[in-house]
């Protein structure tokens, strides 16, 4: 079983109630008041969310946001439509 810091259990229960990241199951690792994001999330705004989320929390001294944004258009390709003549 894995324990885990009551810092990090703050910043995990946060995220998990906050509607803008509680579907991203986002890990959290805290080193005596440093948090680590992992994870990954659809916009720059949901990557900046979390990281103000995880600083408001009691304990947390500073956060290393490592989470890798994703969009939907990941992996599409754009064939352009060739020129009629």
């Amino acid at each position: 079983m894995v324990e885990y810091s009551e810092v990090a259990k703050r910043v995990r229960t946060a995220l998990a109630n906050d509607e803008r990241t509680r579907e991203f199951g986002i890990d959290v690792v805290d080193d005596n008041g440093l948090v680590t994001l992992r994870g990954t999330v659809t916009s720059r705004e949901t990557r900046q969310t979390a990281e103000q989320i995880a600083r408001e929390q009691k304990g947390v001294i500073d956060v290393i946001n490592d989470l890798q944004v994703q969009s939907d258009e990941v992996g599409r390709v754009v064939i352009p439509t060739p020129p009629k003549h």
